[in-house]
């Protein structure tokens, strides 16, 4: 993950017993393959991880605690120079 943009590549292996005479369509794409998304920035980035198990890749996108808004006491005085 860097700059927002989370990529993700894989490859996926052709079955090695299926042979080509024997199919008329196939429905899988084999090969490399790589997908960037853009995440949102109150991501912990150095807390993202990432679990494959039983053919499901799930990846965890901690959120980082919410920044609220500051507020500035305005002190009130007088203006010089009679604007």
């Amino acid at each position: 993950m860097a700059n927002g943009i989370l990529t993700l590549r894989g490859k996926r292996a052709a079955p090695t017993n299926a042979i080509d005479d024997q199919f008329r369509r196939h429905e899988r794409i084999w090969g490399a393959w790589e997908r960037s998304i853009a995440v949102p920035e109150r991501i912990r980035e150095d807390e993202v991880r990432a679990d494959f198990q039983n053919g499901i890749l799930k990846v965890h996108l901690p959120k980082a605690p919410e920044t609220r808004p500051r507020q500035i006491q305005v002190i009130a005085g007088s203006v010089e120079g009679g604007m």
